[in-house]
């Protein structure tokens, strides 16, 4: 079964920017278990959707591969970057997922 979580973050648009450039660094384009990930601004910050291939993948991402990331982008530029923001983050169960150009259909 897939998972998926919407995130909302409270921080300007251009935070996502950098710490999306640095976890592509990081990673290589690559989180075990991550099927699909888009991300917008909001008028507050800006908002994720994700959609992993299961709870426990996502929770080992976000306790494992998300705070690495952050140090990394902190430590690059302390005077920019502080503690990570605070975000709000709402779990659901997926009914359907379809990605053609991947052969995914769950």
């Amino acid at each position: 079964m897939t998972y998926a979580v919407t995130i909302d973050v409270p921080a300007p648009a251009e935070l996502y920017d950098a710490f999306h450039a640095a976890l592509i660094e990081h990673t290589g384009g690559h989180v075990d278990g991550l099927l699909t990930h888009v991300a917008w601004p909001t008028p507050t910050g800006f908002r994720i959707v994700e959609v992993w291939t299961s709870k426990e993948v996502r929770d080992r991402a976000s306790d494992e591969v998300i705070p690495q990331v952050w140090s990394a982008l902190a430590a690059s530029a302390p005077d920019r970057f502080g503690p990570m923001p605070k975000e709000r983050v709402q779990e659901f169960d997926v009914l359907g997922l379809v990605i053609p150009p991947a052969g995914l259909a769950v």
